[in-house]
């Protein structure tokens, strides 16, 4: 969850209840909004995309946990300097500035935070759903596909990075040229 009320109970917003606040939101602006950004750990992934792809043109944030106080909010300085920046420019900004940060404050640290193009998310989940179609009439061993699972940076809860993943089954060489193509 995210955006926890650390003044009560702990509560959190689940993912469906932001999702419902965005639909919310959305029907009452009728577009999308230009960036969603998740000051917060382990939000960054495709699951949560695809979630939002509708309801925000970019998503910004990290796919690890954060460290320190999250983000550098100087970022909004820019905005202030240049208001008409498009949303693309923007998101970037929230990236640089976060990155910037903390390889000051913690240099040598691993650090994860992406921009993502939400509009490319309907030809992802069909990407997806091709490959996952050829994997499973493929008649390759679930095992081969574990490999390749354990093959991709981890991060914290379990969560795999999909491109490493996905490069790791490129370069197997027990997979199909259909798998290896998709």
């Amino acid at each position: 969850g995210v955006c926890t009320d650390w003044t009560s109970s702990r509560d959190e917003l689940t993912s469906v209840e932001l999702n419902n606040a965005m639909d919310y939101f959305y029907d009452e602006i009728n577009r999308a909004v230009d960036i969603i950004g998740f000051d917060a750990c382990l939000m960054q992934a495709i699951e949560v995309a695809y979630q939002f792809n509708y309801l925000a043109d970019y998503m910004v944030g990290s796919e690890e946990l954060e460290p320190l106080d999250g983000w550098d909010y100087d970022f909004l300085s820019e905005l202030y300097s240049n208001p008409t920046m498009s949303a693309e420019d923007l998101a970037f900004e929230v990236f640089d500035y976060y990155r910037n940060f903390y390889s000051s404050s913690l240099p040598g640290r691993s650090l994860t935070f992406s921009v993502l193009d939400l509009s490319k998310c309907l030809d992802m989940e069909q990407d997806l759903d091709w490959f996952c179609d050829v994997a499973l009439t493929s008649g390759t061993a679930a095992s081969h596909f574990n490999t390749a699972r354990s093959g991709a940076q981890a991060f914290s809860d379990g969560l795999r990075d999909l491109k490493g993943y996905m490069e790791t089954i490129i370069l197997s060489s027990p997979f199909t040229a259909d798998e290896k193509s998709a």
